[in-house]
């Protein structure tokens, strides 16, 4: 073994050779071939030589070579016993395609004069074709004696810790499934307890579209697979197939299976399907008739189906799981998943009024009694081919920033039941929405609501068309906590939402100073990660003398408890103030009145939790210094 790797790795050296020529271009091997030499001149050398470099490819000549080795006791180190059968190996081969054999060859375990080790709960033909593939670099799927061999094969690579392995084969795993093996090896995989595997026959159940591919007239197999493997398949959220389609499925396994199916794993079958889903008419028609659901329960869930359109969160079918369709980071309003605009105008410019010279304080001075428009039509309905699985939703309501929104969002599973997604209604928000939910299942959405230019409310229409609509299910995506659609959740709102303010001035003054270049009035959009220039701090600010407040808009409401500020008071001075916050009754509350404190630094606002997407903070004296500027560095929202 020793002799055949040095000739291996002296055939390696020569694969790359240089070689200094006159001026012919070309150099030759001592094999006498010729190959055209690269073009270039010396580095720092005279005389104008050439250096030509040549690759020999003699892959295939090396596997081959190695392939001839394939349970030979040629040059063989060790003997693997798997079961009644001893194969011979090659320590040198095995030790480096596998982590576990290279430990196990390192270890003391092993000393130098063993030569045969055991490998215990293997099957020995299976390991014959783990060990064609680390000495010959192929497989004929031709070859297994059975198609679920392929699943055991994958579970040696990982048992055996063949890392390289792994994800060659898994994605010939996926391109090997079928209608007539599918449910051969899930069932393989189940056994061998082989998650990857598994998911891979589960995601291609999931695009399945017809029972006419699965069921015992065309799929191998399916009679003869375990109740837990067909309550594997009945229990995922992500099925194309309609629910009846689901019963049929169930109904043809039970029918063929009666000798060995109890009565308890018969109504454990039928319970994973959700009869809740099925229509009226299926309902009487096929489910009743076919004698495996009592009919009592069938009159139970038509009572519940006959009022669920009147959505009321204690009826029965509230809690149940629709299925949808997993496409995970993917954009889903696309022509891959049949979308379509059934009403409105989505990315058409949008018919606003226009910018008004000056800002209006009308309403946050809490004087503007104008009422809101009732719109009670759904002028955007957007409408997908099938039921799909989202978590996020992003909506760019317009292009102008600073324009708040208020609007309503609902959506249905199956375009005939409809549930509140947010509502909105009573509050504002941005211009550009990021809503990040638990995961549901859609097939129509509907939206609704009116725009505003800034905060002031005698400007409000109803909205005409928006910029974009677009949804996907992000699967790394956090666990994130609504109470009646409003984010809970700290982390959300700090890394989701972000604040506009409106103020005088955006300062940026040297540390222990005062002073400094004046921002944009009427406000700029402030993020929650405020960020120190070099040697500055940035604050916000609002002349006393003009009686406006310092406001806070959130891109959306969110439900909190607490919230902080920072005053800045690097020359000692402090401030004196009043905060409200504003609900959803367009009434200003009073949440914290320190008029008559000296307060400094940080500043921490605490409440009984509720919705707020505004927030103003009114001066009423500065104290310690003659300036009339009063001045805040930054907001955190909820408190940290």
């Amino acid at each position: 073994m020793n002799a055949m790797l040095r000739n291996t790795l002296k055939m390696y050296s020569n694969k790359k050779r240089r070689f200094i020529d006159g001026g012919s271009g070309c150099g030759q091997l001592q094999n006498g071939h010729n190959y055209r030499a690269t073009s270039g001149g010396s580095s720092g050398g005279s005389g104008g030589h050439t250096i030509c470099e040549s690759v020999m490819n003699l892959t295939d000549a090396v596997i081959a070579n190695f392939s001839s080795l394939y349970l030979s006791t040629k040059f063989s180190d060790v003997t693997i016993k798997v079961d009644t059968e001893s194969i011979a190996g090659h320590k040198s081969v095995l030790g480096s395609q596998s982590d576990f054999f290279e430990r196990l060859f390192e270890s003391e375990m092993l000393e130098s004069s063993q030569r045969e080790i055991e490998l215990k709960e293997t099957d020995p033909e299976v390991f014959k074709m783990l060990l064609k593939l680390a000495y010959c670099g192929r497989l004929d799927l031709h070859e297994l004696a059975d198609q679920s061999d392929i699943i055991r094969v994958f579970g040696l690579i990982q048992r055996y810790q063949f890392a390289r392995f792994e994800e060659p084969f898994l994605a010939k795993i996926k391109s090997y499934i079928s209608p007539d093996n599918v449910w051969l090896l899930l069932e393989s995989s189940l056994a061998e307890c082989l998650v990857d595997c598994q998911q891979l026959c589960l995601d291609y159940l999931d695009t399945v579209i017809s029972t006419d591919l699965l069921s015992t007239s065309t799929a191998d197999y399916f009679i003869d697979i375990s109740v837990q493997t067909l309550k594997t398949f009945l229990i995922r959220d992500s099925l194309r197939l309609q629910e009846i389609d689901l019963f049929l499925l169930t109904k043809d396994y039970v029918d063929n299976n009666l000798h060995r199916l109890d009565e308890s794993e018969r109504q454990e079958l039928i319970q994973c399907v959700r009869l809740s889903l099925i229509k009226y008419e299926d309902l009487l028609n096929v489910v009743l008739n076919s004698g495996l659901v009592p009919e009592k329960q069938i009159m139970d869930i038509l009572k519940d189906k006959a009022v669920v359109d009147t959505w009321d969160k204690t009826n029965s079918l509230v809690a149940i799981r629709n299925r949808g369709l997993y496409a995970p980071n993917t954009e889903l309003c696309r022509d891959q998943f049949r979308f379509d605009i059934v009403s409105g105008s989505v990315g058409s410019s949008m018919d606003l009024m226009s910018p008004m010279d000056i800002e209006s304080f009308d309403e946050l001075d809490g004087n503007n009694n104008s009422s809101n428009n009732n719109v009670n039509d759904w002028p955007f309905v957007l409408r997908f081919g099938c039921p799909l699985n989202v978590n996020y939703v992003e909506i760019k309501l317009s292009d102008k920033r600073g324009d708040r929104f208020s609007y309503r969002l609902e959506y249905s599973p199956d375009g005939v039941v409809w549930k509140p997604l947010v509502d909105f209604t009573k509050y504002t928000t941005a211009n550009y929405q990021r809503l990040f939910f638990q995961p549901f299942t859609v097939q129509m959405f509907r939206m609704s609501g009116t725009h505003q230019f800034r905060m002031d409310a005698t400007t409000k229409v109803a909205i005409q068309s928006i910029q974009s609509f677009s949804c996907c299910y992000n699967r790394k995506q956090y666990s994130i906590e609504r109470i009646d659609g409003f984010i809970t959740t700290p982390y959300w709102i700090r890394s989701s939402v972000q604040q506009r303010v409106y103020h005088d001035s955006n300062k940026d003054i040297a540390v222990g100073g005062g002073g400094g270049n004046a921002g944009a009035d009427g406000g700029d959009a402030d993020h929650n990660n405020q960020h120190h220039l070099h040697h500055t701090i940035k604050y916000y600010s609002r002349q006393i003398s003009s009686s406006k407040p310092i406001l806070v808009a959130l891109d959306q409401p969110v439900m909190i408890d607490s919230f902080q500020f920072y005053l800045w008071d690097d020359d000692g001075r402090g401030y004196s103030y009043v905060v409200d916050v504003k609900s959803g009754d367009n009434e200003w509350t009073v949440l914290s009145d320190r008029s008559l404190d000296v307060c400094r630094a940080l500043q921490t606002i605490k409440f009984s939790r509720r919705p707020i997407s505004l927030v103003r903070v009114r001066p009423t004296k500065i104290h310690n210094v003659e300036c009339n500027e009063f001045r805040v560095k930054k907001f955190i929202f909820p408190k940290e």
